[in-house]
């Protein structure tokens, strides 16, 4: 018997052998034209654009229902949101009234808390966005710029805990001051703004910073405790918090 592989062992080493039927088939790819998609992909691509279209009237429309429904029951007390405000989805409220104050073409995120007393506020700019599961607390006032862009799950508080030794924080009561965010900053996700704090004009301030204290315009605010790691702007100097 001689030491050359067969007719068969070749094609199998060198990939010539036929493919059965059957994988031949299950294999198949439908001619695509150089000029554009197939018939097939077309078709989809209008289902899916017809799909789109109705999800966007029906988003739409439900936006409207819940502008009506929160303002009916809970900002008609105080000040109703205006026609042009978008809410998401569902706004958890500690107590109602609510003394939310929003400028126009201001967007709500899906599952953000509202909590003010009887004398405190939560105020907004024009065509503010918070997204969603953020959390607002004032006990004094929390106050954000125009044009401000909030992250997902950042919370602001405008009041600490007092910490006595040997007590813990049940019943030390509470350092209140308000806080103030300017105009075109952007709030990255999961950041904590606590009492009296002081956010300048056109400022970005990192993910999932802790943020106390008094920061100039222009600034990339990071880190926790967050330090101003950088000057964002050459250009002049702007005011801090325009009201």
């Amino acid at each position: 018997m001689s030491g050359r592989p067969s007719r068969s062992t070749k094609r199998w080493r060198t990939g010539a052998a036929p493919l059965p039927q059957f994988m031949a088939s299950a294999g198949a790819v439908e001619p695509r034209s150089s000029h554009g998609p197939s018939a097939r992909e077309a078709l989809g691509n209008g289902i899916a654009k017809t799909i789109r279209a109705a999800s966007h009237v029906i988003h739409a429309a439900a936006c409207a229902v819940r502008l009506t429904w929160y303002n009916s029951t809970c900002f008609v007390f105080f000040r109703p949101l205006p026609l042009t405000t978008v809410v998401y989805g569902r706004i958890r409220l500690l107590h109602r009234p609510c003394r939310l104050e929003i400028g126009r073409r201001c967007r709500i995120g899906d599952d953000v808390y509202l909590a003010t007393t009887l004398s405190s506020t939560i105020k907004w700019g024009e065509n503010v966005t918070v997204n969603m599961g953020c959390v607002f607390v004032a006990v004094d006032r929390i106050e954000i710029g125009d044009n401000t862009a909030v992250a997902e799950y950042v919370s602001f508080r405008d009041q600490a805990h007092l910490v006595a030794e040997g007590e813990g924080v049940r019943g030390q009561g509470y350092k209140v001051a308000p806080i103030k965010v300017g105009r075109n900053v952007w709030i990255g996700r999961g950041v904590y703004i606590g009492a009296g704090t002081v956010i300048g004009d056109d400022c970005i301030i990192g993910a999932n910073s802790v943020v106390h204290g008094e920061f100039p315009a222009g600034s990339l605010i990071a880190g926790a405790p967050a330090k101003v790691k950088r000057t964002l702007y050459s250009g002049p100097p702007q005011s801090g918090f325009r009201t």
